[in-house]
C-alpha cells in the first residue's frame, strides 16, 4: 500500500476474510457447545429436553447463517455506506452554498456582534453611558 492508496479505505482490504476466519471459529465453537453431544446441549437437554436442546442448536446454526450472510456482504456494505456519506456531505455543503449563514452557530453570531459593536466604539460608549454624573 502506497502513501498515497485510498482504495484501503473503501474497499476494506482482507476484512471479508478475516470476517469469515471469525464466523469458522464461532461455527466451531458453537458446535462444540450446542451440537448434539456439546456440553450446552446436554445441559437444556437435561433441563428442558431434547426438543429445547434441539431448537437451541437450530438458532445458533440461524444466526450463524446470518452473520456469514453478513460478512459476505461486507465489500458491498461498504460501498453503499460511502456512496450515501457522499451523498449526504454533498447535499450538506449544496446547502451550505446556497445560504452560507446557516452554517454559522448562534453563538458566533453573538460574539461576532459584540466584537463589532465594541470595535465601532461601543466600549467609549458604555463608558460615558455608566459615568457617574
Amino acid at each position: 500500500m502506497s502513501w498515497f492508496d485510498l482504495s484501503y479505505f473503501f474497499t476494506g482490504q482482507n476484512e471479508t476474510a478475516r470476517g469469515q476466519a471469525l464466523d469458522a471459529q464461532l461455527a466451531t465453537m458453537n458446535n462444540a457447545d450446542y451440537a448434539p453431544g456439546g456440553r450446552l446441549y446436554g445441559l437444556i437437554a437435561s433441563d428442558r429436553g431434547a426438543v429445547a436442546a434441539d431448537a437451541a442448536f437450530a438458532e445458533t446454526q440461524a444466526h450463524l447463517a446470518a452473520q456469514e450472510a453478513d460478512t459476505a456482504s461486507y465489500n458491498s456494505q461498504v460501498a453503499s455506506a460511502a456512496a450515501d456519506g457522499a451523498v449526504s456531505g454533498l447535499k450538506s455543503v449544496a446547502d451550505l452554498v446556497k445560504n452560507p449563514f446557516l452554517g454559522i452557530p448562534v453563538a458566533w453570531w453573538i460574539i461576532g456582534g459584540v466584537g463589532l459593536f465594541l470595535y465601532a466604539g461601543g466600549a467609549s460608549w458604555l463608558r460615558g453611558a455608566f459615568k457617574k454624573k
